[in-house]
């Protein structure tokens, strides 16, 4: 049988909390929640993390394949108009030997 409902209205402050305070509550089913719902939350945002970068690293090669392709076309084709292209290196600021080379060619 169920236990039945006390009449609250006519208990005291003092027993009204006596009468909501759960027989068997422990401190490890109080930390035993907190890690559950620490573990909702942290598990998800992981996965999402760890697919997110799966993505950017995909994305990322496919980006630096295309960049390369681009690059082979623009030889080949500065190649059969006879402008040899030979993949010009762009000079650092401070590099002013490499950029008197440039500007000399």
């Amino acid at each position: 049988m169920a236990p039945s409902m006390p009449n609250f209205s006519n208990f005291r402050p003092q027993q009204l909390r006596d009468a909501w305070q759960p027989q068997g509550t422990s401190t490890a089913m109080l930390a035993s929640w907190a890690l559950s719902c620490l573990l909702a939350l942290i598990i998800p945002v992981a996965k999402w993390a760890t697919e997110r970068n799966s993505y950017y690293a995909y994305q990322g090669k496919y980006n630096e394949y295309e960049q390369q392709q681009r690059q082979y076309e623009e030889e080949q084709q500065a190649a059969e108009e006879g402008n040899y292209y030979y993949g010009a290196t762009q000079c650092q600021w401070w590099n002013f030997r490499c950029r008197s080379n440039m500007n000399n060619n």
